[in-house]
Order: C-alpha cells, then sequence, then structure tokens
C-alpha cells in the first residue's frame, strides 16, 4: 500500500463527509437537522451490519429502536 492512499483515504471519509453534512444541515431546518444528527448512530450501525459483518445483539435493536422512536415521536410534534 502505498504511502498516499491512508491520507487520500482519511481525507475522504472525514473532511468529505463532514463538508456534505455540513451541506445538507445548512439547506433544512433545525429540527429536521437535529433528528437526523441523532439517529447517527443507528446508521452506524446499519452501516456495520451492512459492509462490515458486525453482528447486533437485543440490546443494540432495543437501542436503535428508542432512538428511532425518538426521532419519529420529535418529528411528530
Amino acid at each position: 500500500m502505498s504511502r498516499g492512499r491512508p491520507t487520500f483515504l482519511g481525507l475522504l471519509c472525514s473532511v468529505f463527509a463532514f463538508v456534505v453534512q455540513l451541506w445538507a444541515v445548512r439547506r433544512t431546518s433545525a429540527t429536521r437537522a437535529s433528528i437526523l444528527m441523532g439517529t447517527e448512530p443507528v446508521w452506524a450501525l446499519a452501516v456495520g451490519v451492512a459492509v462490515g459483518g458486525e453482528a447486533v445483539g437485543a440490546p443494540g435493536l432495543v437501542g436503535a429502536a428508542l432512538i428511532v422512536a425518538a426521532g419519529a415521536e420529535t418529528a411528530r410534534r
């Protein structure tokens, strides 16, 4: 592996992700942005399962369900 690849991947995975995230947050309401940001652990779980083959136990599923339910309740108000 070349020395430049880790730098490139670090920049792509962090800087690009934050730039896109900030761009998207500026174009929506504060309520929607906070709901989306609050569900970040659920998205991390989904990516871990889909890409990394992670196993999810009952506590993880209950936690994800509680986060999604809280976001849905917030959006309903």
